[in-house]
């Protein structure tokens, strides 16, 4: 985990103004996850079981966005219930 800390402090020195939004599809490892919540990160959710898995690890969804560019209205009520309330759109 000491490389993950390094990394993500290094990632937000550089960039100190962005909102870090990490891909949970990328590794959604409870640990990780977890760390991430805790040194500050915010979360980049795609699917209904991501959502899910941060509910489940008691991230809060203000920390989430929801940026899966084909959203059924099943995904989007759900999302809105877990809370997530900034989604992104393409057209």
């Amino acid at each position: 985990m000491e490389q993950l800390r390094k990394s993500y402090q290094s990632f937000k020195n550089a960039l100190p103004s962005v909102a870090i939004h990490y891909a949970v599809k990328c590794n959604p490892d409870p640990e990780i996850l977890k760390e991430l919540d805790r040194i500050g990160s915010s979360f980049e959710l795609a699917s209904d079981g991501e959502a899910k898995l941060m509910k489940e690890l008691g991230i809060s969804s203000s920390k989430c966005i929801n940026t899966h560019p084909m959203k059924t209205l099943e995904n989007i009520r759900e999302n809105i219930e877990f809370g997530i309330d900034v989604f992104v759109f393409d057209s």
